[in-house]
């Protein structure tokens, strides 16, 4: 549809700069251009085997636990998400065990996607191979994408998804060529079967058309085949829903109440760090090309995308992250506009600014993940403060939750498993193991003694199982909360745990008997969804 408002004639980037970057040469490939293309795949592999190294000494996360433990209980989804990262996870259980470098083989592949994604982005938007390196090298030093990447859950593979469908995206904008709506439908539907932000990029996609006058790309058969597929992806979740009395919405009402309450300042502060600072000149020089630049005319609607994002998310106080993946569009933008200068400011200006980005990811990439020992991190981190990476309005101690989430499960089973086998026989064969949270009890099923119930998200489904309420172990319970529900309680240990968030220290762990009604009856009262 070359007639569509806001397109120039031919709808593809201007001749003038595909063919300055392109690095052919009537058909032969330049040196440089062929040492810039290995660089940028060197560049996709570094998540793999990063994080994977990184992975054969760490421990896991305090999410990773829950999936694994919701990927032994298969389901069309969980309160807390669908149903993709489970079924990865167990996967990962059946080719792998209990393994967390295993376990992390997905997250790294999807990390090292999103780099080379980011970089074809730049291919699409005219870019040759400098623009191409730059927008690569951008994505892997991006703290918010070196943390997320290293650890398994959602926020991975969403992140990947948000790219491969701006990749596409530009594609489609570049070549006019709606039929890519059913790539796009495909990717949106295994972005909602992942988490549910995949209806805000859904959302922002439709504003930029719109915005930016490409709505013809949305009248058009293709268009309602591509939401018919994403839409296939959304119908397990939904079934699940209505099975279990729409659970989601009532954790996303209480969720929204742990969320860091950011000023519009401390947003736009956190974006920078998360982003890396020294990436800021690259992706605002993105933006600059998508919105006003003559090159960029055409690529538009992901520009005013990620501005419908970004309303939404200052509107709704969402976690500063939550925008991250809208990023790599602006990255590969910005290559483009870096990369088409002359060669005198390429090599004085572009050239030691890709030397910066390179090594400003290692202190990056130090802050992201344990790479170094936590007590060294923890060293690091104080110039800052791991406050200024608070992301919910609980404390940290010295190390941000990212970090810290990973330490202290291990010594909490091996202390509730030490009263356990402290009991009699007979009350061994009555007992169970009662928590507050989800990271709690898929630590003890994991690792540990009996398995754990909890009223926390998706366990509180699961159910009370066998537990009669006559012996109980629980831990991070206060007095005050079990006297009301058991007859006795005997404090029998504490536990305690270095590096660990301080709502996971000095927990007391007790055995509470009899309880004064049926479990059954205690259970709904035990439900929390947040």
């Amino acid at each position: 549809m070359a007639n569509d408002p806001g397109s120039c004639n031919d709808s593809r980037v201007p001749h003038s700069t595909a063919s300055r970057w392109s690095g052919d040469r009537g058909g032969a490939t330049t040196r440089g251009a062929r040492l810039a293309a290995v660089a940028t795949g060197l560049l996709a592999a570094v998540p793999l085997v990063l994080w994977l190294v990184v992975s054969s000494r760490d421990h896991y996360f305090r999410d990773e636990l829950y999936f694994v433990i919701a990927g032994r209980h298969p389901d069309l989804g969980y309160v807390d998400f669908p149903m993709m990262t489970a079924w990865l996870a167990s996967v990962s259980d059946e080719i792998f065990g209990d393994s967390l470098v295993g376990l992390r083989v997905f997250p790294a592949l999807a990390g090292s996607a999103t780099v080379a994604l980011t970089a074809l982005m730049a291919r699409e938007m005219g870019g040759g191979p400098l623009a191409r390196f730059l927008a690569a090298l951008a994505t892997l030093v991006a703290p918010v994408f070196l943390a997320t990447n290293a650890l398994f859950g959602p926020d991975a593979f969403d992140r990947t998804l948000w790219v491969a469908g701006c990749f596409v995206l530009a594609r489609m904008l570049r070549h006019d060529d709606p039929r890519l709506w059913l790539v796009f439908g495909a990717i949106a539907a295994l972005g909602l079967l992942t988490k549910m932000t995949m209806l805000v990029f859904g959302f922002a996609v439709v504003v930029g058309l719109l915005a930016g006058g490409r709505w013809r790309l949305l009248l058009n058969p293709w268009a309602l085949g591509g939401g018919a597929i994403a839409l296939a992806g959304l119908a397990p979740y939904l079934l699940w829903q209505l099975k279990h009395d729409w659970p989601t919405l009532t954790f996303w009402a209480n969720y929204g109440g742990k969320l860091a309450d950011l000023s519009w300042g401390e947003f736009a502060l956190q974006q920078i760090l998360g982003m890396n600072p020294v990436a800021l000149p690259l992706w605002v020089a993105g933006l600059y090309f998508l919105l006003f630049g003559w090159s960029g005319r055409s690529f538009r609607p992901l520009g005013l995308a990620f501005l419908a994002v970004l309303a939404l998310c200052l509107i709704t106080r969402a976690k500063s992250y939550f925008l991250a993946p809208a990023y790599p569009a602006l990255l590969a933008a910005g290559g483009v506009l870096l990369a088409d200068t002359r060669a005198a400011v390429r090599w004085l200006v572009v050239g030691p600014y890709a030397v910066l980005l390179a090594v400003s990811g290692v202190p990056m990439a130090i802050a992201a993940a344990p790479i170094l020992p936590p007590d060294t991190t923890a060293r690091i981190l104080a110039i800052m403060g791991p406050e200024r990476l608070r992301q919910e309005k609980n404390a940290t101690a010295e190390l941000p939750q990212y970090l810290s989430d990973r330490y202290g499960w291990e010594e909490m089973v091996a202390t509730v498993a030490s009263v356990y086998h402290g009991l009699s026989p007979e009350e061994q064969r009555e007992a169970c193991i009662l928590v507050g949270n989800y990271g709690r009890a898929a630590a003890i099923d994991f690792y540990g003694p009996p398995p754990a119930i909890s009223g926390h998200n998706n366990y509180f489904l699961w159910g009370p199982r066998d537990c009669t309420g006559r012996v109980v172990i629980t831990t991070g319970q206060s007095d005050r909360a079990l006297r009301p529900i058991f007859r006795r309680i005997d404090r029998m240990a504490t536990v305690t745990c270095a590096y660990c968030m301080p709502s996971e220290n000095h927990l007391p762990v007790w055995v509470a008997q009899g309880a004064t009604r049926p479990m059954a009856t205690i259970w709904p009262s035990l439900k929390h969804f947040e």
